[in-house]
């Protein structure tokens, strides 16, 4: 059993402060910043992720230490298990959660960690010892390795990655599914116009799993997939190796923001992905990078999503739930969405529980949009270099602006 959380930790405070951010009924006297001090970089601002795992047996420390480190995981810090109060109190209502960091010393030479955990509905924050044995009603709490500190731009490579984009990329297809035979003709027809056709070289800016790429290598473009998740180029990997023997495909990984300074790409497809920055510096930059790699007259095709049809949208059904049968199991996708109104940004939580013969694994994670308008497309091209911008709902240009919630944007380089 796993449980994924994302943990923000907003800066340094005492000890005492985070107990008492974290509003809990009953708090151990022996937790004070004489006992555990919150140390250097400890209460930093920065983004991690906490694993939550749980066994059908009792185990001791030793066992769950084990078995968290045949998962890639890292013991968490006392601090920690302060901000996981703050920012998850709801988690230990549904069973108590030990945090087996360095022990404290506590009285009579007992080696002690913090708990969290919850008595006729109070939470408390306690001590257990790190050498007792606890029952299958306990979880415990490590950190994903690798985690880090998220960018500004809160794109989610840059933190914690989306669980779409990482740990459930094999489940992509099935909860994001897109008629991408259809979708892939239009932007075909759509280049057409603009004289790119079979045989130019074409970049699929965020690739994903590669059901683009693979199609519109099919289609006889010259195709290269470009993708900075490890997890989804898996998925996509496996796709061009049952493509058509004749398509010329390459999938890579790499930063759409460091794109190479010279002419390589007569077309450029861009789905989806520039919704994921969040700052005004990558915004303007992944224009800039996109024109730099284009030949002259080359063409930009992208969507994104439309800032007010998806207030229209989300107001009006703010959640949303997907269930779909794998061969892994039942996968159930909840997604919640507030609307943060004067920055245009989307605060998304989600959840993904995946029921299988072994039990039931939920992950848990937060993340920030940002939409686009027309107005802001329109800049964007035009400080790049791009001209001939035309707007759609559609790829093939069938359907008027504002019909959907999506906007479907071509331009040209200067020089075409």
């Amino acid at each position: 059993m796993e449980s994924r959380y994302r943990l923000t930790k907003g800066g340094p405070r005492s000890t005492e402060q985070l107990v008492e951010a974290g509003r809990y009924g009953y708090a151990h006297s022996c937790v004070t910043s004489e006992n555990f001090p919150v140390r250097t970089g400890g209460g930093d601002p920065g983004v991690s992720e906490i694993v939550v795992i749980g066994f059908e047996n009792a185990v001791g420390a030793a066992e769950a230490l084990a078995e968290a480190g045949r998962r890639g995981l890292e013991r968490p810090s006392y601090e920690d298990a302060l901000w996981f109060g703050i920012e998850h109190p709801d988690v230990q209502q549904a069973y108590p959660v030990v945090f087996l960091h360095d022990p404290w010393f506590g009285f009579f030479g007992r080696r002690d960690v913090l708990c969290l955990w919850s008595n006729a509905g109070r939470r408390e924050l306690g001590l257990e010892g790190f050498d007792d044995t606890w029952s299958p009603r306990y979880r415990f709490a490590f950190v994903a390795r690798g985690a880090m500190a998220a960018s500004a731009a809160g794109r989610p490579e840059a933190g914690v990655p989306r669980p779409f984009y990482g740990q459930f990329a094999w489940a992509y297809d099935y909860l994001a599914e897109r008629p991408v035979v259809a979708e892939c003709a239009g932007i075909a027809r759509t280049l057409a116009r603009r004289g790119i056709g079979p045989g130019a070289a074409l970049l699929d800016a965020g690739c994903g799993t590669g059901r683009y790429a693979v199609e519109l290598a099919r289609l006889g473009f010259d195709v290269t997939g470009l993708d900075r998740s490890p997890a989804l180029l898996e998925q996509a990997e496996v796709r061009a190796r049952g493509a058509d023997s004749g398509a010329k495909l390459r999938i890579e990984q790499g930063d759409i923001l460091q794109l190479a300074a010279h002419p390589r790409y007569d077309a450029i497809v861009c789905r989806g992905v520039l919704n994921d920055f969040v700052d005004d510096g990558e915004r303007a930059a992944v224009f800039g990078a996109f024109a730099r790699t284009l030949r002259a007259g080359g063409v930009l095709l992208l969507d994104v999503r439309d800032w007010d049809a998806t207030v229209t949208g989300k107001t009006a059904r703010p959640s949303s739930e997907k269930r779909v049968t794998t061969p892994r199991g039942l996968l159930v996708f909840r997604s919640v969405t507030r609307l943060e109104l004067a920055t245009r940004r989307l605060l998304v939580s989600e959840r993904l529980t995946l029921t299988t013969g072994a039990g039931e694994t939920v992950t848990d994670h937060e993340f920030v949009m940002r939409c686009w308008s027309r107005e802001e497309l329109q800049r964007r091209f035009g400080l790049a270099g791009f001209g001939r911008i035309e707007y759609s709902s559609t790829y093939d240009d069938t359907q008027p602006l504002g019909s959907g919630d999506r906007i479907v944007a071509v331009a040209s380089l200067t020089g075409g």
